[in-house]
């Protein structure tokens, strides 16, 4: 936001929370902090927004003292405008996001010594020159540049360890990344003009050029079977050192088109060029907003576009990334022939940009001054993906192995072969009270689905399947609901949250890592939770405070975040990382009060 001619400041929820569960420790944490106000009284304004987020995870199924994961976030967004002229305005950013998480991977079957700590720095500077000249006509100059690094380092160097207990070892990648992104805008705005309504047409162009580098260094993973014998190892050799870059050009043009006080429809067409696909792409778009009747209670809004994803740099880098090489055991642990070489080559195919067909309609209704209603469709076709494909087994059956099938090696060609489908139906009702007071109800029917076998493992996928298949994500039924309640005692209120979904879908898998009934063919149980607190509100010493009491999973839900999936383990189908019945106490503040 920007500044004003007087200073302003805004802080909440400086004090940490406590939660009960298992013992007493921190619970999340969002302190903020913002401030405002003149450089130059009638010239001059900056905003500067700090936000900070600590985290901290109990992952119940495991020992204490190897149950908790932390993290901490961190960001700064400094904001300033000048206005030259009253017709020239200069707008400058500085934004700083600093990212510390440890034991990031922690699970049930997923002990401290496999889990990562993951360091990232991000950098962004933007400035902005806008021109008025009147009539409605605007141009606007602009160049930004975004800087990325992070840092992944296993808990050490053992090798890591797949079998039916779950994982063990250490994490068999350490890496450190990084990218930049530089980029210049040019953005008009024509003068209005009519025709059938008032039109304001708006054209720019975008140019940016991105660079990314790695350094990956692999130790190696083992196979486990069910009788605890070495099924396979694999390693890693070679250079995992790496840099790449890309241009980007965009252009595009759009008609706003106010048909009357009661029918908007804006249509545009956006054109792609990226260098590292050597491919254009053209995206048409139309969108209407209408409100049928003259109330202007209901309103109508839907639309089509053909949109373009940005090219990602991740698979073209793996492809002069590590190779690996995997050795088969037999039963009294003697190799089985010499072992395989799974490499990643770009290949003779051309690539595309990826690339998706979206449709949108929904209808939102006000019942009342404070009461709105709501329901909205959206469909989503996405093609053009990025996968790679193994060309020396392309009808392997699907496996959950870090590199599927490798027993017997493979080439992994880069295409743009993979699908993914989307679509939702989203009922929501809102109300508004006194006091503050609110509620909304929601229910969301939808199907995610894609043709790629998702591995959590790797960047992009590297097995696609004749048919589509339900996503790690996908939830067809979600049921929310929150509401913040004033009690007939002065100060006091009650919030409450519902959250109800389907359990997310996992793959069956025999011990080899082949997929066995179909990929992500089960789903875990349904996945229930209640909140539930009382809240007092107080003045101390001139400030406001809220002191917030509350029972979170007040049913005692299991909602498991773990299964055991490998077929033929005493456990398999055997759900773990229960989350339990837990007391939370809060303090939240809203800074100074009201006189």
């Amino acid at each position: 936001e920007n500044g004003t001619d007087a200073f302003h400041y805004t802080a909440t929820d400086f004090v940490p929370g406590l939660q009960f569960q298992q013992g007493v420790r921190f619970s999340n944490w969002y302190p903020r902090l913002g401030i405002s106000g003149p450089i130059v009284r009638g010239r001059a304004w900056f905003s500067d927004t700090f936000t900070s987020e600590y985290t901290n995870s109990l992952v119940t199924g495991l020992p204490a003292g190897q149950n908790t994961r932390s993290g901490w976030l961190g960001s700064d967004l400094l904001h300033t405008q000048v206005n030259l002229t009253p017709r020239n305005i200069f707008y400058a950013d500085v934004l700083v996001l600093v990212d510390n998480e440890g034991r990031v991977g922690l699970g049930p079957r997923d002990p401290v010594s496999t889990t990562q700590n993951i360091h990232t720095r991000q950098y962004f500077g933007s400035l902005k020159d806008q021109f008025y000249f009147g009539g409605g006509s605007l141009i606007e100059l602009g160049y930004a540049h975004n800087e990325f690094a992070s840092t992944e380092t296993p808990q050490g160097t053992n090798f890591y360890v797949l079998s039916q207990q779950g994982r063990g070892g250490n994490y068999f990648v350490a890496s450190t990344q990084g990218s930049t992104r530089d980029e210049a805008r040019l953005h008009g705005y024509a003068p209005q003009f009519s025709g059938a309504g008032t039109h304001q047409i708006e054209a720019g162009v975008d140019t940016d050029f991105l660079r990314y580098n790695a350094d990956f260094r692999r130790t190696g993973y083992d196979l486990i079977g069910l009788s605890g014998q070495l099924l396979s190892e694999t390693t890693f050799f070679g250079s995992g050192t790496f840099r790449v870059s890309d241009t980007e050009v965009g252009s595009w043009v759009l008609d706003t088109w106010r048909v009357s006080k009661r029918l908007q429809i804006d249509a545009g067409l956006r054109n792609d060029w990226d260098r590292a696909v050597s491919n254009f792409g053209w995206s048409p778009r139309v969108s209407f907003s209408w409100a049928p009747f003259r109330a202007a209670r209901t309103r109508v809004a839907g639309g089509f576009a053909l949109t373009h994803d940005a090219v990602p740099l991740d698979p073209f880098g793996r492809v002069l990334d590590q190779q690996a090489l995997t050795t088969s055991y037999s039963a009294p642990g003697v190799p089985v022939g010499p072992p395989a070489v799974s490499s990643f080559n770009r290949g003779p195919e051309s690539l595309k940009i990826p690339s998706a067909t979206n449709w949108s309609l929904s209808v939102d209704h006000q019942v009342t001054e404070h009461l709105t209603a709501s329901v909205a469709y959206l469909r989503r076709r996405g093609t053009n993906g990025f996968n790679f494909i193994n060309i020396l087994a392309p009808d392997a059956p699907p496996s959950l192995l870090p590199l599927p099938n490798a027993a017997t090696g493979g080439i992994y060609q880069l295409e743009t072969r993979r699908r993914d489908d989307y679509d939702s139906v989203q009922l929501k009702v809102r109300q508004t009270l006194s006091g503050q007071g609110e509620w909304m109800v929601s229910y969301t029917r939808s199907r995610a689905q894609s043709n790629a076998v998702v591995d959590p493992n790797l960047v992009e996928a590297v097995q696609l399947v004749p048919g589509r298949v339900p996503v790690p994500w996908d939830t067809p039924n979600r049921f929310l609901g929150w509401t913040y309640l004033p009690l007939p005692f002065k100060n006091w209120a009650i919030t409450a949250l519902v959250d109800a979904r389907t359990g997310f879908p996992f793959s069956a898998q025999r011990q080899t890592g082949i997929v066995i009934g179909g990929v992500n063919a089960y789903r875990y149980p349904l996945n229930f939770d209640l909140d539930l607190a009382v809240e007092r509100r107080i003045i101390l010493r001139g400030y406001r405070f809220a002191l917030r009491g509350g029972i979170n999973n007040l049913t005692n839900s299991r909602n498991p975040t773990a299964v055991n999936n490998i077929f033929g383990s005493p456990q398999f189908l055997q759900f773990y990382g229960y989350e339990g019945r837990h007391l939370v106490l809060r303090v939240r503040f809203f800074g100074r009060a009201k006189k």
